[in-house]
């Protein structure tokens, strides 16, 4: 993630992911329901489905849809998560590990989603690197005694300059 000024509300909304949150040791099973709302009819009509949680387009136009009904932020996070999750559950070839590793990873990127469209300060962009690769990233911005992120948005910067 790049973000020189990070969202403070991710970390409120992480409170809502965490409790869907699923160790990795125990057997994969999906929370039984989302949280209540007055929105549920909302939420339903705009809310993806199947492949349509890997189309990003899909995702920012039901999160911007919703978010314009005036949908709270947590309950967006947290619908999408209980919607989601039934998806990966039935998902064969998967062991429960794998299962839990891709719920907490969509957990953790619609978080971000949900959280960014209120920002107008910055885009949040979150990249993969290799462990090598980020170790190198680390060695160097504390060199530079900044932070991984900051060294790599100054990386960035130079780049586009």
């Amino acid at each position: 993630m790049i973000c020189k000024h990070p969202l403070k509300m991710t970390i409120a909304g992480l409170a809502f992911v965490l409790p869907w949150s699923i160790s990795a040791r125990a057997a994969f099973e999906c929370p039984t329901q989302p949280l209540e709302t007055a929105h549920n009819s909302i939420i339903a009509a705009a809310l993806p489905t199947g492949a349509a949680f890997d189309d990003r387009t899909a995702l920012t136009a039901a999160l911007t849809a919703l978010h314009a009904e005036g949908v709270s932020m947590p309950i967006i996070v947290d619908t999408l998560i209980a919607a989601y999750c039934p998806t990966i559950a039935n998902e064969t070839g998967l062991s429960d590990a794998q299962k839990t590793q891709k719920v907490n990873q969509f957990a953790l990127r619609m978080t971000r989603m949900v959280y960014q469209l209120d920002s107008t300060e910055a885009i949040i962009l979150e990249v993969n690197f290799p462990p090598l690769v980020m170790n190198s990233i680390e060695a160097k911005a504390k060199e530079a005694g900044v932070s991984a992120a900051d060294w790599v948005e100054s990386i960035v910067q130079q780049a586009l300059d």
